[in-house]
């Protein structure tokens, strides 16, 4: 007691220390709770958050199936369309069927050399390649320009028919009958009575006069000519859909070669074949434009003709001579009048003579320099996909037709048109014909063409078509080890396709790893030797 009671400050501060530390103690653990609570909950949404980035692996499987089934879908979209594509082609391009010496048919492709020259299939193919021509072309129920000797037999009739006439007026004029022998042929003296008022004008015999006096000329043929030409150019015009013929086609293969055994090229008859197709395509363009055109305006069997048909003339069809990637010069762009700014007359159509019988002279065009054409809409070559195909085609028509050719076209197969260009026809293949042109009479073919009133235009179109890889390449599986096609296309024109469009049977093809269609002699792939077990030391189980 004596020490609490000496030492009682130093108890009292021992003790107010102590008491002091314990609030302290317990008011900083007060305030550590607090702060933990917030930072745990900061931490719970932090971990949260982090937990919903990582999604759990059920997430994960879900997203990964959905977009696996996408693809698939896509791929299988793909695929049908590749189908589709290549039934498109083979049900509109068919192979010709060759009869061999043996009797048995053979398709032309694919191409094998040796079965070629032993049963003479070439003949073959070109009797039946301008078979095919021959329909192509009447299908257009073309017509062609009178003959020389079809003009002949024309200006003849006319120069007896203006004879007629010329005898008929003479014996009006002189007051004799027409119906009646002539007074020189029955030996009665000749009428001195003028004929009664308004008997020539009743006569039924007389045919009127038409142009120059025949009286004065003394000759009908140069009128009976140009009677002829305008009458015989009228009357052809009205006989069939479009002029056309062979030339057109601009054929691989003309009539009348021999093809040799030396002669028999893989190449040459693949070009040929596939000109077949590309040409038939066009036609059937030509002939549906015209049908169409013809039935929008409801014309009779009758009125279906040159004249009232939308495409004119086919003047030529190329096939493989073009280069998309090739800069052309273009033709003379159409002169422009000058209201539009464009001085490319020499006579103002703003100064023509308004009387009704007066006419203004002809306008003269100046030089026009040659444009030279941009590059083309698309570059594209054949690829591992299709195969390309160029070709350019000239037509004579009407410019508000283009769109229904455009339309007919390109709702065949796969074509792309690449370029157009519209330009004046030739000179001598005017629609107001050659007759007329410097006022004197001409005497080539391209001046008996009649293409109506309407202004015409010369329409060369470029384009290409896609034949797809399946179709001429063939389809090769590379499971079952076999063709589930056969290429068409030979194989030296697989070699000239660019590396790029190449696919890996395609250069195994080349490289003679794969068979060859329709050539038993063709290496096989060679069978890869049995893998020898090692997992028990090259024994099977069981044996020691």
């Amino acid at each position: 007691m004596n020490f609490f009671r000496e030492n009682l400050f130093l108890v009292l501060l021992t003790t107010g220390t102590l008491v002091a530390c314990l609030i302290l103690v317990l008011w900083s653990g007060a305030i550590a709770s607090q702060i933990d609570e917030v930072e745990i909950a900061d931490r719970q949404d932090l971990s949260d958050a982090l937990e919903r980035l990582a999604r759990p692996p059920y997430d994960n499987g879900n997203t990964n199936m959905a977009e696996q089934n996408r693809v698939e879908g896509i791929r299988k979209s793909l695929k049908k369309v590749g189908n589709e594509n290549l039934a498109w082609n083979s049900r509109n391009f068919k192979v010709p069927q060759l009869t061999m010496l043996d009797g048995t048919k053979r398709p032309a492709f694919p191409f094998d050399a040796n079965v070629w020259v032993k049963n003479q299939l070439a003949d073959r193919f070109l009797a039946q390649y301008h078979e095919q021509y021959d329909a192509m072309l009447a299908s257009m129920k073309p017509v062609t320009p009178p003959t020389e000797e079809e003009l002949a037999e024309e200006i003849q009739r006319w120069e007896k028919t203006l004879e007629q006439r010329q005898r008929i007026l003479e014996k009006e004029k002189t007051g004799e009958d027409s119906t009646q022998p002539s007074a020189a042929a029955t030996g009665a003296p000749r009428p001195t009575a003028p004929a009664p008022m308004g008997a020539a004008r009743y006569n039924p015999a007389r045919i009127p006069p038409e142009g120059p006096s025949y009286r004065t000329t003394g000759s009908f043929r140069t009128e009976a000519e140009k009677r002829a030409r305008e009458i015989l150019r009228v009357r052809k015009a009205q006989s069939g859909a479009v002029y056309a013929n062979d030339t057109a086609f601009q054929l691989e293969f003309p009539r009348g070669i021999l093809i040799g055994s030396s002669d028999v090229n893989a190449e040459k008859f693949w070009n040929a074949q596939v000109g077949i197709w590309v040409r038939s395509d066009i036609v059937n363009a030509i002939n549906d434009a015209i049908q169409t055109a013809w039935d929008q305006q409801k014309l009779s069997p009758n009125q279906r003709n040159v004249i009232t048909s939308p495409i004119k003339r086919l003047v030529e069809i190329k096939v493989g001579d073009s280069d998309p990637t090739a800069k052309k010069t273009a033709y003379a762009r159409r002169p422009v009048e000058p209201l539009m700014g464009q001085e490319e007359y020499s006579h103002s159509y703003m100064q023509r003579p308004t009387g009704k019988f007066s006419q203004s002279p002809r306008p003269t065009r100046t030089t026009v320099a040659p444009t030279v054409r941009p590059d083309t809409l698309t570059q594209r070559a054949p690829d591992k996909i299709a195969d390309v195909v160029n070709y350019e085609f000239t037509v004579l028509m009407p410019t508000r037709h283009i769109r229904l050719l455009e339309k007919s076209l390109l709702k065949r197969n796969y074509h792309v048109i690449l370029d157009m260009q519209i330009d004046e026809p030739d000179a001598t293949s005017s629609s107001s014909g050659s007759s007329r042109l410097g006022g004197g009479t001409q005497t080539t073919t391209e001046g008996l063409y009649y293409y109506g009133v309407e202004p015409v235009s010369k329409v060369i179109i470029s384009g290409q078509l896609l034949l797809m890889s399946d179709f001429t390449r063939g389809r090769w599986d590379s499971e079952k080890k076999q063709w589930l096609r056969e290429p068409l296309m030979p194989v030296e024109n697989i070699r000239e396709l660019p590396p790029a469009a190449l696919r890996t049977e395609d250069r195994q093809l080349i490289e003679g790893r794969l068979p060859q269609p329709w050539n038993p002699a063709a290496p096989k792939p060679k069978a890869e030797p049995p893998r020898r077990d090692t997992r028990y030391g090259g024994r099977r189980p069981g044996y020691r």
